[in-house]
């Protein structure tokens, strides 16, 4: 799943009508230098009236939003190869390196490929609540049937994990990419509820359902953007994805603040928890990424406090002719910066 670029003011509103975005191909990197860690980081600290997180087979319920403070997960990008071991490596040491487990592991699926995978129970069994980012598929195809024995399958499979998950089915459908497959927002809505119906007939009750449409939508035109929304019958938490996309040409630098605000002022009206299920910054100046992260913590307790979720873009991206390097650890100073923000007692519920 690529980030989509904000559009340019002059054709924003029209762009909004049209769905459009940018998509383009990753492309791949090196693995993390350093052997790979040996030890697993604690969960819990010293503290013995911490509780483990639960395993799966103990726990049927949706994934639930902390009363106070926020979920921390990312999407690892398995560089360079797509192997399970390095999948599993790079994600030992981004815990190893924070030194706590994260709490929500993103993965994404195309429509007809089939899930869960290895990767959700070893997830769950790590502690770490599963993500899946569920691809496109044609909504009239959806609400016509055609479907329906997959989609009960899915239903079924995730069910049978006997864990809290977390299911996003076509995140940025207001985007150009998805606009065939999309339709219109009500052609979208009518097959997002389909899906949930016959999720609830299968018994999916652990499954939570997260709508997530891109950010940049809400600074344009809450109005058009929210007749996306499916409604509250039918929706868990609610979600956004959102970059910072400077230094690549014609952007400007965006605090994490700026990115998100107008999507968080539609979204809490709603009531339901929020997830920012994407989200990202590249290098300029030296610093100066570092310093982005470690504003996200004010911006958490300040302005956003309905955000119960926040889930990072580990990966770099090829797009428009240019690298963008979204990883945590593009530098030194940047990791740093995401797990102090991650330790702090905010930020790590099941620590503090």
């Amino acid at each position: 799943m690529a980030p989509h670029r904000t559009l340019g003011a002059s054709r924003a509103l029209i762009a909004l009508v049209a769905l459009a975005a940018i998509v383009v191909p990753a492309c791949d990197l090196t693995l993390p230098t350093g052997p790979p860690p040996t030890t697993t980081p604690t969960r819990n600290g010293d503290d013995p009236s911490n509780t483990d997180p639960p395993q799966p087979g103990e726990v049927t319920g949706q994934p639930a939003a902390p009363e106070t403070g926020v979920l921390a997960g990312a999407y690892v990008h398995p560089r360079p190869d797509d192997l399970k071991s390095t999948e599993q490596w790079l994600w030992a040491k981004r815990e190893a390196d924070a030194g706590r487990g994260y709490d929500i592991a993103h993965t994404f699926y195309s429509f007809t490929k089939e899930f869960p995978t290895w990767r959700e129970s070893w997830h769950a069994g790590q502690g770490r609540t599963p993500l899946i980012s569920w691809g496109p598929a044609s909504t009239s195809a959806i609400t016509a049937g055609t479907y329906d024995e997959m989609i009960r399958t899915r239903a079924r499979a995730l069910r049978d994990l006997d864990t809290p998950v977390f299911l996003r089915w076509m995140a940025e459908m207001d985007g150009h990419a998805k606009a065939a497959l999309a339709e219109s927002p009500a052609q979208f809505v009518a097959a997002w509820r389909h899906i949930h119906d016959l999720f609830q007939q299968e018994g999916a009750d652990n499954v939570a359902f997260v709508w997530c449409p891109n950010s940049w939508t809400y600074d344009l035109s809450p109005a058009l953007a929210s007749l996306w929304y499916p409604g509250n019958d039918s929706v868990d938490w609610v979600c956004t994805d959102g970059y910072n996309w400077a230094p690549a040409p014609n952007q400007q630098w965006r605090s994490f603040q700026s990115v998100f605000q107008g999507f968080y002022d539609w979204a809490v009206t709603t009531g339901k928890p929020i997830m920012i299920g994407e989200f990202g910054a590249m290098e300029r100046s030296a610093g100066e990424k570092a310093s982005w992260i470690s504003a996200i913590s004010g911006a958490l307790r300040t302005d956003f406090p309905a955000v119960k979720a926040l889930v990072y873009f580990d990966e770099d991206k090829y797009e428009d002719g240019t690298d963008h390097d979204w990883r945590l650890d593009s530098s030194a100073t940047s990791y740093a910066a995401w797990n102090n923000l991650i330790n702090q007692p905010y930020l790590n519920t099941r620590n503090r």
